[in-house]
């Protein structure tokens, strides 16, 4: 079902020297659906994305200010992060694309 891949570009992190370090970039199996939905980011701000990625239970999970190369080519920021969990545990990961509110 993972047959597309996405890039990953992780956020810059200070260091405990004040001088901002960007993550390596990594790819990741994955599923795009492009799909307008209307949702509330980790903040708690009305968002809308351009779609969602789904991501293994064993992926490395991009965090909330990483950018994304979708499978297209489009750059794109993540928005909002959802674990979805069937009766056992972890089941998949949608990973909420698009612009954000505050740009």
């Amino acid at each position: 079902m993972l047959t597309q891949t996405a890039t990953v570009h992780p956020a810059a992190e200070v260091t405990a020297y004040g001088a901002a370090v960007a993550g390596a970039s990594y790819d990741l199996p994955t599923r795009v659906r492009y799909r307008r939905t209307e949702l509330a980011t980790q903040a708690g701000e009305a968002a809308v994305a351009d779609g969602f990625l789904w991501l293994d239970t064993d992926a490395v999970v991009p965090g909330i200010k990483a950018k994304l190369t979708l499978p297209n080519g489009d750059l794109t920021a993540v928005i909002a992060i959802e674990p979805v969990n069937d009766e056992v545990a972890l089941h998949h990961t949608k990973v909420y694309f698009g612009t954000p509110a505050n740009g």
